[in-house]
């Protein structure tokens, strides 16, 4: 944001602060200063005027001009387009140093231009140190302070002005316009801010005569329009000056003078010709506003002349030649700007950000501005009253104790002070009948303020965080589990184990693409919970899930060339409703190992039972069901929950085949599990027996209707102690043995106390044999 000194001049009297004060005092304030310029224009450039203005008469190109300086007549040979008879303009004197074209400085001497004598040089903007205001030489009128011929330009103070670059936080939209930037001002430097005189003469025709309003359906926005009648109409100097040192460029004066109007009230306003608004058979103009299918506010006549999100429509824009002007003021919430902003290609900077930060919603006193700068601009009369299309806004309240403030802060502030602070910044107060609490009505200008901690602060910044004076914290330590470091000892813990397993960390952004979630069928968050004003357009919404990163990650570094990949992430993911979840997820992707002398140069591609082995290392042992995903990334042959413990904590999956192809992926497997539901607790120590263990295998005839679930429960239940492990090795099934199936098990066993005889091992079996028939029907095969 820039400023400058006499521009702030305008809205509070700083004239006995020094530039110095004032750029430390919003340092002070959380308005930090980016840069500091200084305008001075050179000694001996004064206020001159044309006397006489002839054609050269050896060039066309060339003027020869008798040019007042006050103490004498001078001809000046001028090769500007614009220079004419009767022009004040700045005129370089013999000795004056100024700028050529390239930036460098030059010294102005007396010469001769093709055979006529010149004695000095009329200057355009950018020779005298001045930013460029437009072609040609610059002209001067009395909206610098009064012109008085021979006087050197240095000195009208609102020309050599300081300009203030102001590097603004996004949440503060208030102080993206000068009045803005100076009501902040005023507070830290407790002095009162300035009222403007309201501007042009009204006329008796009143605004129903000429103008009719129709709108439909505009929920989101506020809307006030004038009627103005113009007689005749120039640029003052000081603005088209204060337009170009804000950056801008406008080919039209009118579009200058709207966004002058703007950047100095934060109210959006527009200009409109009257030559391009519908009439009814009465001659009142017709204006509608309607909603398009996203919902903007789109003003149009005959056609369209405005979206409140691009700004000014340039075909729009009045001439010098129209009678009738229509002005308008808007104010659009910000966080709907954001979301239809970002669903357009095209976005102005006006817009961009002004309105999306927070114009300023006080749309009567944009328009009451803008007839001030027209009394100065020219001869114009506005149309009694104005036509209105207004959505209230309701005022957020917030109540704080002072009790609460002091104890934030860590010091003790007056009620007195707090008081002045918040009502010098805008808001509206009352206390509870003890004076205990405040009841603080926030300006609707101040769409950064949510909570009593956002209060806090602004009076933590207009006292200065340098006044508030340091006291230790005093930390009473108390005896309870810590578990903010036990969730951090977790974390650490299968990071670890998941590297050591060799996958490679991967880390993403918070967000994801809102198109690509809902393709592949994850639940995105509601639209009232929706992201107001996404970082890009590819991370427009909180990823529902962390395997689409990491899936275009994984694509990304097959496309460099990686024959092995496998990655993992751990990370917070949110439901629709924006509650937050924690998990990890895995992806293995290609080979199991590198191209290897052990391989001999041909590894295996990675495999259901491999990857899901490679995930036992990381999170213990699990078990695989059957179930139906609630994504579309999932292969439905080769899916399963993931149970531990008799909980559901997760899936594991290969990628659907059409999905690696639109990733441009190999063989690919993934899995993603609920962090919260992993076990972490401290390991105790057990006795180890000292005896050998020894395996048996079952192969056992199964009905096709028995799942393996069931076998392994009725296992859990009934298996003797010296059972210590026992796990499926091998599915067989053929014609022969009809509507059975061959599962081949394999047993651990070992005992605490002995080596146990082969007889004994025996009877164990035979004893598992035995209650598998009496109790499942099933049998050896």
């Amino acid at each position: 944001m820039i400023v400058t000194r006499e521009w702030l001049r305008e809205w509070v009297d700083i004239k006995d602060i020094s530039t110095d004060k004032i750029c430390e005092t919003f340092n002070s304030i959380g308005l930090e200063v980016d840069s500091l310029k200084e305008i001075k224009i050179p000694s001996l450039v004064v206020v001159g005027k044309v006397i006489e203005c002839e054609k050269h008469p050896d060039a066309d190109k060339l003027s020869v001009c008798q040019v007042d300086v006050g103490d004498e007549i001078k001809q000046i040979v001028c090769g500007a387009k614009n220079v004419a008879k009767n022009q004040f303009v700045p005129v370089a004197l013999k000795g004056a140093g100024v700028l050529s074209k390239d930036g460098k400085s030059f010294k102005i001497d007396d010469t001769t231009l093709r055979g006529v004598e010149s004695k000095g040089m009329i200057c355009s903007s950018t020779e005298i140190g001045l930013p460029f205001i437009n072609d040609g030489i610059l002209e001067l009128d009395s909206s610098i302070g009064e012109l008085i011929i021979g006087k050197e330009l240095k000195e009208y103070q609102l020309l050599n002005d300081d300009i203030i670059e102001i590097e603004l936080t996004a949440n503060r939209g208030d102080c993206q316009n000068i009045y803005g930037v100076a009501r902040d001002l005023s507070v830290a430097l407790d002095l009162k801010m300035k009222k403007f005189e309201k501007g042009i003469e009204e006329d008796r025709i009143g605004i129903a005569r000429a103008l009719k309003i129709e709108a439909k359906n505009i929920k989101n926005g506020s809307f006030e329009y004038a009627v103005i009648k113009q007689k005749e109409f120039k640029l003052p100097l000081l603005i088209d000056f204060r337009v170009a040192i804000s950056g801008k460029k406008f080919d039209n004066d009118y579009e200058k003078l709207a966004f002058y109007s703007t950047y100095n009230t934060g109210v959006m306003v527009r200009l409109y010709s009257s030559n391009l608004i519908k009439k009814d058979k009465n001659g009142i103009m017709q204006i509608s506003i309607k909603s398009d299918n996203l919902g903007i506010p789109t003003i149009s006549s005959e056609e369209e002349l405005s979206k409140i999100t691009l700004g000014q429509n340039r075909k729009s824009l009045p001439t010098k030649e129209d009678e009738l002007i229509i002005a308008e003021a808007t104010y659009i919430e910000p966080n709907y700007i954001s979301k239809v902003t970002n669903s357009l290609k095209e976005r102005d900077y006006f817009y961009n950000y002004i309105a999306t930060r927070g114009s300023n919603p006080n749309i009567d006193f944009g328009l009451d501005y803008l007839f001030y700068i027209l009394s100065l601009s020219g001869s114009f009369k506005s149309y009694t009253g104005r036509q209105q299309v207004v959505n209230e806004i309701e005022q957020r309240v917030i109540i704080v104790e002072f009790e609460k403030i002091n104890n934030l802060i860590g010091q003790v502030i007056e009620k007195n002070r707090i008081v002045k602070i918040l009502q010098s910044l805008g808001f509206e107060l009352s206390m509870d009948s003890e004076e205990s609490s405040l009841f603080i009505k926030i300006p609707n200008f101040r769409h950064d303020i949510i909570n009593f901690q956002d209060i806090i602060e602004e009076i933590v910044r207009i006292i200065g965080i340098n006044n508030i004076k340091s006291t230790p914290i005093i930390l009473e330590e108390k005896r309870r589990i810590n578990n903010s470091y036990l969730e951090f000892k977790k974390r650490e813990f299968y990071r670890v184990k998941s590297a050591n397993s060799g996958f490679f960390e991967s880390l993403h952004y918070f967000f994801t693409s809102k198109e690509l979630a809902v393709k592949y069928g994850f639940k995105t968050l509601k639209e009232e919970l929706e992201l107001s004003n996404p970082i890009t357009n590819e991370l427009n919404t909180i990823r529902p899930t962390l395997l689409l990163n990491l899936l275009n990650g994984v694509s990304n570094n097959y496309k460099f060339g990686k024959k092995s990949i496998r990655v993992f992430e751990l990370g917070s993911v949110v439901d629709e409703n924006r509650n937050e979840l924690e998990k990890i997820a895995f992806v293995f992707s290609g080979f199991v190992e590198r191209e290897d002398i052990s391989n001999s140069g041909k590894p295996k591609e990675i495999d259901f039972f491999t990857f899901a082995n490679r995930i036992s290392n990381i999170i213990g042992e699990f078990e695989i069901e059957n179930g139906k995903s609630d994504n579309l990334l999932t292969n439905p042959y080769e899916y399963g929950k993931i149970i531990q413990n008799g909980k559901e904590i997760g899936f594991i999956s290969r990628v659907h085949l059409k999905v690696e192809e639109e990733f441009s992926l190999p063989k690919t497997y993934i899995a993603e599990i609920d962090f919260s539901k992993l076990e972490f607790k401290d390991k105790n120590a057990k006795r180890y027996s000292k005896f050998p263990s020894l395996s048996r295998d079952l192969s056992l005839l199964v009905p096709k209707s028995k799942k393996y679930g069931i076998i392994r429960e009725f296992f859990k239940k009934t298996l003797p102690k010296e059972v210590k492990e026992f796990y499926p090795i091998d599915i067989y099934q053929s014609e022969e043995l009809g509507e059975n199936f061959s599962l081949t098990i394999k047993f651990i066993i070992q005992s605490e106390i002995k080596t146990l005889e082969e007889e004994e091992i025996t009877e164990i079996m035979q004893n598992i044999i035995e209650s598998l028939d009496r109790e499942l029907g099933i049998k050896i095969r």
